[in-house]
């Protein structure tokens, strides 16, 4: 029986400090005496990048200001007010999302600037249940205007959707069969076994489950927001960063301060530059 499924992201690990080194850095410029209000390391990391730039850790320290600006959020608000978003990039996320498909992770990987990626293998992994993820689209109120209305649409859709649920389960039972008729369980030649899986994976939907790791900075997490949660965005790819947005917005609040959220839009940032 071919599973359904859904989208599950996973914040799996952030930038930390080395405590010792940062307070041995804060020593060598002269700012032993800078401290700032947030426990947040990479909101705390970004600060101190950007205090880096200028010499701003107090005014001391630099003779052309007069004063700095205290408080993380109130800085962070400042950089990113200022377009000055390459101190953003200092400190990264790592995700861990299943239950997607080859239609999310081959738009995700467009994103290869400041990434990293991990992504399940078809070629090591057999395939032997189908996890499938079945978009909303068919409920789509523009084609039910475009099949004639709601009764004209339901019998459309319903045949869809019988005939995919029936070509799934077949594609399902040929994998297993394909395994069973060349006895791939007795196999001890693992490259033959590998050869085997890759030739399997071929009678596969592109709508097959995967699981991807991936690792970006805040910089360009900013940027795959405001990009994949627009409305106009491919509906997997929108669900999986629709979550992201909202852990973003309650683990780095100085950092996604501008970020907003409308049904028209989805979120977008007032500083777009950044």
């Amino acid at each position: 029986m071919v599973e359904l499924v859904a989208p599950r992201v996973h914040l799996i690990a952030q930038t930390n400090l080395n405590s010792g080194g940062m307070a041995d850095f804060l020593g060598d410029v002269g700012a032993t005496d800078w401290h700032t209000d947030t426990t947040n390391p990479a909101q705390y990391l970004i600060e101190v990048a950007g205090r880096l730039c200028y010499k701003a850790f107090g005014t001391r320290l630099n003779p052309n200001i007069s004063k700095v600006r205290e408080g993380n959020e109130g800085y962070i608000g400042n950089i990113i007010k200022s377009g000055h978003g390459s101190v953003l990039e200092h400190a990264t996320c790592t995700f861990a999302v299943l239950g997607i498909t080859p239609v999310f992770t081959h738009e995700l990987v467009r994103h290869r600037v400041g990434t990293a990626f991990s992504q399940q293998s078809g070629r090591y992994v057999r395939i032997e249940d189908l996890g499938f993820f079945w978009p909303g689209a068919l409920g789509d109120g523009a084609l039910i205007d475009h099949l004639g209305g709601p009764s004209q649409s339901r019998a459309a859709i319903g045949l869809v959707s019988d005939k995919g649920d029936k070509l799934l389960e077949a594609m399902e039972e040929f994998q297993r069969e394909f395994a069973r008729l060349l006895r791939m369980d007795d196999i001890t030649d693992f490259d033959l076994k590998k050869r085997l899986t890759s030739f399997q994976r071929r009678f596969a939907p592109y709508g097959l489950e995967t699981s991807v790791i991936f690792t970006a900075n805040h910089r360009m997490i900013r940027y795959m927001i405001g990009k994949r949660t627009s409305p106009h965005a491919e509906v997997e790819i929108a669900q999986v960063f629709n979550e992201i947005a909202s852990k973003m917005e309650e683990d780095f609040p100085a950092i996604y301060q501008d970020m907003v959220y409308s049904e028209e839009f989805g979120y977008t940032f007032s500083a777009e530059h950044v």
